[in-house]
């Protein structure tokens, strides 16, 4: 990987949460103050105290601080800041900058399209992770041209456009049913009960597994082997207060590789979490599976303890998991 890749993969991920953050942001006041703010959280993410770190950081900001508060804010919406922010890495390092390429294969970018825009799920709230996944890896496979313009459509169309639009193009997303919800059933009561409250989980730590109880005090379940008793306790949400908190950025207390009962090879990862009141402590799983062409797509995720409940694992963890190096302990044996 040349250098100008290296910095664009460690700059695009904190590029995207700003980009999110400008574009959730509400009218202040003060703006200077609000964007002083989302540009500190734009270094931290990057690990840096001061922009004068690193040439490309120190260039981007500088341009982007020289525009009125309207005129960023405008930026920062549009998919041109990607390409600013690009453009600054090549100015950094000209000597790697290649030769203008031929234009893009056609064939070879529809082939990648079928092989990959499959995995949106088809909903608005998952368009998010999955346009930055696909624009990313897309780009690193050689089809920023037509990655760019795609997206750019699809940007400013409906879901049902969306799905549409992918099927001309030959790609078959399926609209998700509307199911009646149903209640969850929890197999560990005593589990919900013996957690304890308060606490907190800062970034690169893993609380102990002191707090993790179970009925009995059997080994947590690694094969998804669960019972099938007990309720979810009333104030707690199983995808708010479990899954969207799982964060496997910074790796995980254990990864391994197995085959699920259907033979299907699978690679799971499993972290703590501390619910948002801070009530209650869990094991998140999430599965993602391999497929031929050094390809992935998403499993379930889970909590542990809880069989009858599992949602798909989102673009966004799929990313995180691939590079994860396999180790660690069983949550069983981390009590």
């Amino acid at each position: 990987m040349s250098t100008i890749d290296r910095v664009w993969a460690w700059i695009y991920p904190p590029l995207q949460k700003l980009r999110t953050e400008s574009n959730e942001a509400t009218e202040t006041a003060d703006r200077d103050v609000a964007w002083n703010g989302r540009r500190d959280r734009f270094l931290t993410e990057l690990g840096l105290r001061d922009p004068s770190e690193h040439a490309v950081v120190d260039f981007f900001l500088r341009h982007l601080e020289a525009l009125s508060p309207e005129q960023r804010a405008e930026l920062l919406r549009s998919n041109d800041v990607d390409s600013l922010a690009y453009g600054f890495i090549q100015q950094c390092y000209p000597e790697q900058v290649a030769a203008p390429a031929p234009a893009y294969d056609r064939a070879a970018w529809e082939k990648y399209l079928r092989d990959n825009a499959w995995q949106w799920q088809g909903t608005a709230e998952s368009w998010h992770d999955f346009r930055n996944w696909f624009a990313y890896y897309a780009t690193a496979a050689g089809f920023q041209e037509p990655v760019t313009a795609l997206l750019g459509e699809l940007d400013n169309m409906s879901v049902t456009e969306r799905i549409k639009a992918f099927g001309d193009l030959g790609v078959a997303i399926q609209a998700p049913t509307v199911e009646p919800a149903k209640p969850f059933v929890n197999p560990f009561a005593s589990f919900a009960r013996g957690a304890t409250g308060g606490g907190t989980v800062t970034s690169g730590e893993s609380p102990a597994f002191d707090r993790f109880k179970e009925p009995e005090k059997k080994p947590a379940p690694v094969d998804d082997e669960q019972d099938e008793s007990g309720d979810f306790p009333a104030d707690f949400d199983p995808e708010r207060d479990a899954i969207d908190l799982a964060n496997f950025k910074n790796g995980a207390d254990y990864v391994d590789e197995w085959k699920n009962p259907e033979g299907k090879p699978t690679k799971r990862a499993f972290v703590q979490v501390v619910s948002a009141n801070g009530r209650y402590q869990y094991c998140v799983g999430a599965n993602v599976h391999p497929l031929p062409g050094n390809r992935w797509e998403p499993g379930h995720s889970y909590v542990l303890g809880w069989k009858k409940f599992q949602v798909q694992t989102s673009n966004a963890h799929l990313g995180q998991i691939i590079p994860l190096k396999l180790g660690g302990k069983k949550p069983g044996e981390l009590r």
